[in-house]
């Protein structure tokens, strides 16, 4: 699964969708390093510097002819598994709330650092719960979709 959207923020709302955007991208190093950052066995880099029994321990993954440039060693030779989505753990509502008050409190700083005139802060917070509910409903909604699209 590729983050994409909304999706990729998702991590940054609960701790659960944060360990498991840390863990595909892990999965996705420990793929990268193993079958793409690779170069042919016969590339000078490897010449005298590889043994057989190295070859062929390393250079499974990745296929015939070729070796890693950055081997995997010790525990992390092995893939660390399946990665299940945190399901039910984070609802579009609670994105919304948590958004809410971060735009809040980041109007409420506005409004403080308004022009420093008497009042003129006032659009400021008038416009606080309009722009709020025209950023979040939408925001919302699009969170629904991903969530709803990532359930397996």
């Amino acid at each position: 699964m590729t983050t994409t959207g909304l999706g990729a923020l998702l991590g940054l709302f609960e701790d659960e969708c944060r360990r498991h955007d840390c863990m595909l991208d892990r999965a996705n190093c420990h793929n990268f390093l193993a079958k793409e950052f690779v170069l042919a066995e016969t590339n000078p880099i490897f010449k005298g510097r590889w043994t057989d029994a190295q070859k062929e321990h390393f250079g499974d993954a990745a296929g015939s002819g070729v070796l890693p440039l950055i081997p995997l060693v010790g525990t992390d030779h092995r893939p660390d598994g399946e990665m299940p989505w945190p399901r039910g753990n984070l609802t579009a509502r609670q994105i919304r709330n948590r958004l809410k008050g971060r735009l809040e409190m980041i109007a409420g700083m506005a409004a403080a650092d308004a022009l420093g005139f008497r009042f003129s802060d006032l659009p400021i917070l008038a416009l606080k719960g309009f722009a709020t509910s025209e950023l979040l409903d939408p925001i919302e909604e699009l969170a629904k979709a991903d969530l709803r699209d990532w359930q397996p």
